[in-house]
C-alpha cells in the first residue's frame, strides 16, 4: 500500500521500497520568471508524489561521463524529493544540492536517489531543484522591486525557500529540523557555502559539506555586464515586462554569451554578492565570527579538472602550450617548476596535460576551498577535510587517458548508485573495492550529519582541519590520514592566487 502523508499544502501519496518511503516532486514554491519564488501551491484531494518534478530549462545535461537525465523541463521547476525510513521520528536531515555549473542538472537525476543513504544512515534525505542559467541568475536593476526581500540571485532565493520549506515540514517525514546537514557538489557546493554565509539561511543549517567547490562569488558589476550582453543578444529592452515576456527559446539561445560574461576568469556563472542575501565576500565572512557554531567539511577529488579538460578544444599537450595557458590565466611561470618537481618526487606523471589538470584543480577548487576552511578553523570553527583518491578507469572519447580521481566520481559512491546504470558504473567502478570506498564515503557523511565528526571505525581518528597541520583524510578503498597532502603545490598556488587577487 502506498504511504500517505499530510502537510499544510495537502495530502501526498508516495512509494515504499524496502522500508524507505519516498515522496518525489513535492512543490516547495512557484517560479515566476526573474522574480523571487512565490508561495508553495496547495491542492485538494491526494497528490501523487512518485515522480520527480521537471528540472529547470537548460541547453544540455550531463554527457557520457555522468549520463543524461530523463526529467522533463519546465520553468515552474521548484520541487524536492524526500526519502525517509518508515515510522521514523527525530532523525538527522541531509539536504542535497545538485551541481552542473548553475546551468545544467536536476535533483531528480537517478544518481541522486536517496534511498540507500537513508536506509544505511537512518536519516532523512532531501534533494532540491532550483532555477538554472539565465533563469536562475540574470540580474538587471530593472528587475528590482522595492518590496522584495532580496535582489536577483533567483536560484539562491529558490534554495532558501526550499530550506524554509524543509524546516517547516520535515517533521512530518520523521526529520529533526534542528539537525540539518546541507551538502552539495560543484555548483551545489558553491550554493552550500554561500547559504551558510547568508544571514537568512544560516540559522536553518547545523552542518555543511562543501564538495568539489570553492565558495567564491562574483560582484554585482559582473552580473550587470552580463545582463547587458543578454540584452544585446536578445534585442530586448531593459524592462522587466519585456524580459519576462521573452520566449524561452530566446532566453536559452542567449545563455552561452551571457555565461561567458559572468564567468570571466571562473568556471561558471555564480551568485553575486548583493549586500543582502550574500552580504559580503565569502572570505570576509569566514574571517568574522558569523559562522560560529557551524560544522563544515570540505571534500575534493584529487584530479578534479580531468572532468573539465575533456571538453577543452585547446587543452595544453606540450610545455609551450602550457606556458601560454598559464599566462592567459595570470599564473606565474614558476608554478610549472613547482608542480613538476613535486609530481616527479612522488613518481606521478608530469606531462603538460597532467600538470594543467593539477594546477587547475588547485586554482579553481582545492586551494580556495581549503583556504576558506582554514579561515573558519582559525576563528574557532569546527572543520574537516577529505580528499577522494579513488580513480575512474574510464577514458572518454577524444581523451588520451582515464579520468582518475575526477570531478563527480564520489557522487555515485555517496548515493550508492554506482551500479544503477552502465554510465555510472563506468565512471565510478563496481566490485568489492568500489563497494569499500562507497561504504567509507557514505559512513563518513552520515557520521558527520549525526555527530559533527566524520570519523568512523573504518577511518579511525579524524582530526579537525587547521593550519599548519591541515589534517586530511584520503578516501580510497581504505582511509589514510595525511597532513597537508600535496602541500608544496598548495602553498605555491595559494601565493599565486593571492597575487592575482591583489592585482585585480
Amino acid at each position: 500500500m502506498a504511504p500517505t502523508i499530510r502537510i499544510a499544502q495537502g495530502k501526498l501519496a508516495g512509494a515504499l521500497d524496502d522500508g524507505i518511503q519516498a515522496f518525489r516532486g513535492v512543490p516547495y514554491a512557484t517560479a515566476p520568471r526573474f522574480a523571487p519564488p512565490g508561495p508553495a501551491p496547495t491542492w485538494s484531494g491526494t497528490r501523487e508524489a512518485t515522480d520527480p518534478g521537471p528540472q529547470s530549462p537548460q541547453i544540455d545535461d550531463r554527457d557520457e561521463r555522468f549520463g543524461r537525465s530523463a526529467q522533463p523541463q519546465a520553468e515552474d521547476c521548484l520541487s524536492l524529493n524526500i526519502w525517509h525510513p518508515a515510522d521514523a521520528e527525530g532523525l538527522p536531515v541531509m539536504v542535497f544540492i545538485h551541481g552542473g555549473g548553475f546551468q545544467t542538472g536536476g535533483g531528480g537525476h537517478p544518481c541522486y536517489d536517496g534511498a540507500t543513504l537513508a536506509r544505511r544512515g537512518q536519516v532523512v534525505v532531501v534533494t532540491l531543484q532550483y532555477r538554472l542559467g539565465v533563469l536562475g541568475l540574470l540580474w538587471h536593476p530593472a528587475l528590482g522591486r522595492p518590496d522584495a526581500e532580496f535582489d536577483g540571485n533567483w536560484c539562491m532565493q529558490d534554495l532558501l525557500a526550499g530550506l524554509r520549506w524543509v524546516h517547516d515540514n520535515i517533521s512530518a517525514f520523521g526529520g529533526d529540523a534542528g539537525n540539518l546537514t546541507l551538502f552539495g557538489e560543484s555548483a551545489g557546493g558553491v550554493a552550500v557555502a554561500q547559504l551558510c554565509l547568508s544571514p537568512a539561511a544560516r540559522p536553518l543549517i547545523r552542518r555543511a559539506v562543501i564538495q568539489s567547490a570553492s565558495p567564491n562569488a562574483v560582484g554585482r558589476a559582473q552580473h550587470e555586464a552580463a545582463a547587458a550582453t543578454f540584452l544585446s543578444e536578445t534585442g530586448s529592452a531593459a524592462d522587466a515586462e519585456a524580459l519576462r515576456a521573452l520566449p524561452l527559446e530566446a532566453v536559452l539561445a542567449a545563455q552561452p554569451a551571457w555565461a561567458g560574461t559572468v564567468g570571466a576568469g571562473r568556471p561558471a556563472p555564480r551568485p553575486m554578492v548583493d549586500g543582502k542575501l550574500l552580504p559580503d565576500w565569502p572570505n570576509a565572512i569566514a574571517d568574522s565570527s558569523q559562522l560560529a557554531g557551524l560544522d563544515i567539511m570540505v571534500s575534493y577529488c584529487r584530479d578534479e579538472y580531468a572532468f573539465m579538460a575533456c571538453d577543452m578544444a585547446n587543452r595544453p599537450t606540450n610545455d609551450d602550450a602550457l606556458f601560454d595557458a598559464l599566462g592567459r590565466s595570470g599564473y606565474p611561470p614558476s608554478l610549472l617548476a613547482t608542480y613538476r618537481e613535486a609530481r616527479r618526487s612522488r613518481g606521478q606523471s608530469d606531462d603538460a596535460l597532467s600538470l594543467w589538470i593539477a594546477i587547475q584543480t588547485d586554482a579553481l577548487i582545492r586551494v580556495p576551498a581549503l583556504d576558506f576552511l582554514a579561515r573558519h578553523s582559525a576563528r574557532g570553527g569546527t572543520g574537516y577535510a577529505c580528499a577522494v583518491t579513488w580513480e575512474s578507469t574510464f577514458t572518454p572519447a577524444g581523451f588520451d587517458r582515464p579520468l582518475g580521481a575526477c570531478h563527480t566520481i564520489e557522487l555515485p559512491l555517496l548515493f550508492g548508485r554506482n551500479d544503477a546504470s552502465p554510465t555510472l558504473a563506468r565512471l565510478a567502478g563496481t566490485g568489492a573495492e568500489a563497494a569499500a570506498v562507497s561504504t567509507l564515503i557514505q559512513d563518513a557523511w552520515i557520521a558527520f550529519a549525526r555527530t559533527g565528526s566524520p570519523a568512523t571505525p573504518a577511518t579511525g581518528d579524524w582530526p579537525g582541519f587547521a593550519a599548519p597541520d591541515r589534517a586530511t583524510m584520503c578516501l580510497n578503498n581504505e582511509a589514510r590520514l595525511e597532513h597537508d597532502p600535496w602541500g608544496d603545490e598548495r602553498a605555491a598556488m595559494q601565493g599565486a592566487l593571492a597575487a592575482i587577487d591583489a592585482a585585480a
